[in-house]
């Protein structure tokens, strides 16, 4: 990119793409003088904006300038570490990486969490912008805890993370770019045998069988919802906004087609419009708030987890959730209107096409790059790295744990 005649480097192009981002706000260049002045001159409204805007407007920038490299994320793994948001849940995936807060000198890698506003994303931006350090994209994996990390209400080892992801190119909802994990299952040489073939559906009747999800605070009973004898179709609501519709090709629309084609494809079956567990408190909007009870569609607002839920249908349509790759560990047959990362390998009926992606994939090939080769897992009892099983294995008991808390109050001796 060139202003006037002048090559511009990828600190200025933060600040021109960013607006009024916090490097306007404060006047600042490096990481050390944001931490300094982080809420100076600004107000609350002006921080969060600002930061969000500079975090999600820099992060192409700073992936194409900095990152796409094959790093082995092994718990082995060396060097210093700008970390973000979550920090914990990196440092114990990766012992050894040393982590600090800042550094005057080049660090290896600048960890981001998210997309999120947090201060440490932005000290991370404007690390990797001045340093070149490798841009490193961390996120949840899809089974991760017994309570959400949200609710400090509960005790911190209901809430520990038990599974990490590591990306330098893109996170794995974002379709707008190229993640790891879709090279890794559009890649015809990465050849998933038959033994890992059987070791996935081995870890999917697991999972599935014990009903674990990414948060697994919510109540597993058959629920009784629609008429009687009918059969059913889940069509699922997502937080209004969220990265991965905004990130994975949907939006207002996307939504509205899918309930409308939900009815029009199955006019004998009763259509049941799940709510996004955070809409539920109120603070959050959903795509379906105002969907109405009418005819041969109901609302599911209760919490529930998923697998109870899954039981009780055959199809399901969803945009860009996790629950859709859940339907397909289910059995289900799934509509996606979105573009997630289990879309276009011929697993899904998918209303959009990413013509990048060329291969055909299993379910169980795709369940074990994601799950086994592409997730990092650790104990959440010794916060070390451990593989699936053991995870599983915590996972459960974790939950156990959490159940009598709730009815006792008494948490147990956790992590």
């Amino acid at each position: 990119m060139e202003e006037k005649g002048r090559k511009i480097g990828v600190l200025e192009r933060i600040r021109l793409a960013a607006g009024r981002s916090l490097c306007r706000l404060f006047g600042i260049e490096t990481a050390a003088q944001f931490k300094k002045r982080r809420v100076s001159g600004a107000t609350a409204t002006e921080w969060r904006e600002a930061a969000e805007k500079l975090v999600v407007l820099s992060m192409p920038s700073l992936l194409d300038e900095f990152g796409g490299k094959d790093v082995d994320f092994s718990p082995s793994l060396a060097g210093t570490g700008v970390y973000g948001y979550k920090y914990q849940a990196v440092m114990r995936a990766l012992p050894g990486v040393t982590f600090v807060e800042n550094s005057e000198t080049k660090p290896d890698y600048c960890f981001f969490w998210g997309f999120g506003r947090s201060w440490s994303n932005v000290v991370s931006a404007l690390t990797c912008a001045r340093t070149g350090g490798i841009p490193v994209l961390c996120e949840d994996s899809f089974l991760r805890s017994a309570d959400t990390w949200a609710n400090t209400n509960t005790p911190p080892q209901y809430r520990q993370g038990c599974s990490v992801i590591f990306d330098t190119r893109g996170f794995y909802f974002d379709a707008t770019r190229t993640s790891t994990v879709e090279l890794m299952l559009n890649d015809r040489s990465l050849i998933v045998t038959p033994e890992q073939r059987a070791e996935a559906r081995r870890l999917i009747d697991r999972i599935v069988g014990a009903k674990l999800t990414k948060y697994n605070h919510q109540p597993i009973f058959t629920p009784e919802v629609g008429r009687p004898g009918r059969r059913k179709v889940l069509v699922v609501d997502q937080s209004y906004g969220d990265f991965a519709i905004r990130k994975g090709w949907g939006s207002d629309k996307t939504f509205a087609d899918m309930l409308e084609d939900a009815k029009r494809e199955n006019p004998d079956c009763d259509i049941l419009v799940k709510t996004h567990p955070d809409t539920m408190t109120g603070r959050v909007l959903g795509y379906y708030d105002n969907v109405k009870e009418e005819g041969n569609v109901f609302r599911v607002t209760m919490p529930i987890n998923p697998y109870s839920l899954l039981e009780v249908v055959d199809k399901v349509y969803v945009c860009s959730t996790q629950f859709g790759f859940e339907a397909l560990m289910a059995g289900k047959e799934v509509h996606v209107y979105g573009m997630p990362f289990y879309a276009g390998w011929g697993l899904t009926h998918d209303a959009q096409k990413k013509h990048a992606r060329t291969n055909t994939r299993t379910l169980e090939e795709v369940f074990y790059i994601f799950y086994v080769l592409y997730t990092h897992w650790v104990d959440v009892k010794t916060g070390s790295p451990c593989d699936i099983d053991w995870a599983i294995d915590n996972l459960i008991a974790i939950r156990e744990e959490y159940a009598a808390f709730q009815k006792t109050g008494r948490a147990g001796n956790g992590a």
